[in-house]
């Protein structure tokens, strides 16, 4: 298991942010899907993920590892990205013949977001090259005591159903799935409010 210290992401330190991220979702289901040209994907998705973390780094609710191998944006109740603006650039910028789908998409996931005030994790990567040694794991654990602490449920999409068993271990339930390319590949999730310790 990963034992190391989260640090909060600078604001300097956005570019290495977006490439983190940009390394993280190079294999995503559905980033690839909207972008399935890996000069497109690599082209749009740097500018993507800064948008769709919003104001975390500018909060100081994204953190990454010491060596920047991994990263974790969360985003508090009241403070969400701009879904206009990556509705924009995805649509924008997507594979041409996946348009109408991915509108579809984005409408679809919004009916899931809570009504209540909630933390929202719209990101989590790890770099490729150090997966399998309990980085995700230990970026979760971590940033999870900061939105217990505030007593608030959360949510999240996870846009791999890969990825919907890792949640489930920290509370995470599936609200229902969501079709993009005729595969049930977005899952939208909720963790009850808990009351934890703070970031240790």
């Amino acid at each position: 298991m990963y034992q190391g210290q989260l640090k909060p992401v600078r604001p300097e330190q956005r570019p290495q942010f977006s490439a983190l991220m940009t390394a993280a979702f190079l294999g995503d289901p559905a980033a690839r899907y909207l972008w399935q040209d890996a000069h497109q994907f690599l082209s749009v998705f740097p500018e993507y993920s800064l948008l769709y973390q919003g104001t975390a780094i500018e909060d100081g609710t994204a953190w990454a590892t010491e060596d920047f191998s991994a990263a974790i944006a969360w985003l508090a109740p009241g403070r969400l990205p701009d879904a206009d603006k990556i509705k924009t650039l995805a649509l924008d910028t997507c594979t041409p013949d996946v348009k109408e789908d991915t509108l579809r998409f984005f409408d679809e996931l919004d009916a899931y977001f809570p009504d209540e005030p909630c933390w929202y994790l719209p990101l989590v990567g790890v770099d490729p090259a150090f997966m399998g040694n309990g980085r995700g794991h230990f970026l979760m654990e971590q940033s999870l005591a900061v939105v217990d602490e505030s007593g608030l449920p959360a949510y999240l999409e996870s846009s791999n159903p890969r990825n919907v068993d890792f949640y489930r271990q920290f509370g995470f339930e599936p609200l229902a799935t969501v079709s993009l390319g005729g595969r049930e590949l977005s899952t939208p999730m909720y963790r009850p409010a808990k009351q934890e310790t703070g970031l240790r």
